[in-house]
């Protein structure tokens, strides 16, 4: 090789080198400092564009468990609620047994009614009352979706409504007649009594909605089937509740165990891998500390030259 003023090529080989070990150290701390291995689209355009569709792909999973979440927070909401009325109804179904006993007086058949109203009153207001924010819930009004995965067709439909077939809805009322099926009344007599208008038959106290009744003293104007009905349909209702609340869960479990392999997809492709990064810069470092060391001895190549000129 000759040896020139002009052109200094070990410097020049030199130089390139260190600007290269330089990028490459600007490079992996970028890395290491974000934790991300894409920071820009010039770093994996490819990697970038695959990347960002398991990150939204991410996102709507994450909203779609918080649906899951809330609608088993509504299930259980009114599971709770119908097993209240169920335990009123258990104890109208024990003062209907003891009132029909020949041996209490009308006076106590009194009594009996008005703790037998108190319980009637207090279905009611767990039947109004019961709400997951502003929805009411046991008024059987509307069917309920819920939205349990990231596509339009990710839809779970709770039947809730009453009066569409037999055995089915949500529906807790004091004041709707047989007609409407899935209500806690379905079942009863055609007369369209409802649990509103349960009456031991005493003389001297109605019930809940104070209308008279012709009844004598003694006689109460419902049977102990009409309860049972009752009874069951409130039991009916939550096993139903209970299928919805499975299958939630289930789906619950898919978008757990979804949202754990894509994240691993993902970060595989997106994030940095710290071991092989951190052994890239150290790599990089060294080769940028020797390149300096050459680049300092290229430089003086030119004062080897200048020692030849006589």
């Amino acid at each position: 090789m000759s040896i020139s003023l002009n052109t200094n090529t070990n410097a020049i080989f030199t130089r390139r080198s260190f600007e290269n070990a330089t990028d490459k150290v600007a490079d992996s701390t970028m890395k290491l400092s974000s934790g991300h291995r894409i920071n820009k689209g010039a770093d994996d355009a490819a990697g970038l564009s695959i990347s960002k569709g398991f990150e939204t792909l991410l996102k709507s999973t994450t909203n779609s468990k918080r649906n899951i979440s809330d609608g088993i927070s509504m299930l259980q909401t009114m599971d709770a609620a119908l097993a209240s009325i169920g335990d009123e109804l258990d104890s109208i179904r024990e003062l209907t047994v003891r009132a029909n006993n020949g041996v209490y007086s009308d006076e106590q058949r009194d009594v009996m009614q008005r703790e037998l109203v108190e319980s009637i009153n207090t279905i009611g207001s767990i039947a109004e009352g019961t709400k997951f924010g502003q929805s009411v819930l046991l008024d059987g009004s509307q069917d309920r979706n819920i939205h349990y995965g990231v596509k339009d067709s990710d839809q779970l439909t709770l039947l809730f409504q009453s009066g569409v077939a037999a055995n089915q809805g949500i529906e807790i009322s004091l004041t709707t007649d047989e007609t409407a099926l899935g209500s806690i009344t379905e079942g009863i007599d055609t007369t369209g009594r409802t649990l509103e208008t349960m009456n031991l038959g005493s003389i001297n106290v109605v019930a809940a909605d104070d209308a008279t009744f012709a009844v004598s003293s003694g006689e109460a104007n419902y049977t102990m089937s009409d309860i049972d009905k009752m009874i069951e349909n409130v039991t009916r209702m939550r096993t139903n509740l209970g299928s919805y609340d499975n299958a939630l869960g289930s789906h619950m479990e898919y978008q757990e165990a979804f949202t754990m392999g894509m994240s691993q997809v993902h970060s595989n492709i997106f994030d940095t891998d710290v071991a092989a990064e951190s052994s890239n810069l150290i790599k990089s470092q060294l080769v940028q500390n020797s390149a300096t060391s050459i680049l300092t001895q290229s430089n003086s190549q030119g004062s080897i030259a200048l020692n030849l000129i006589p």
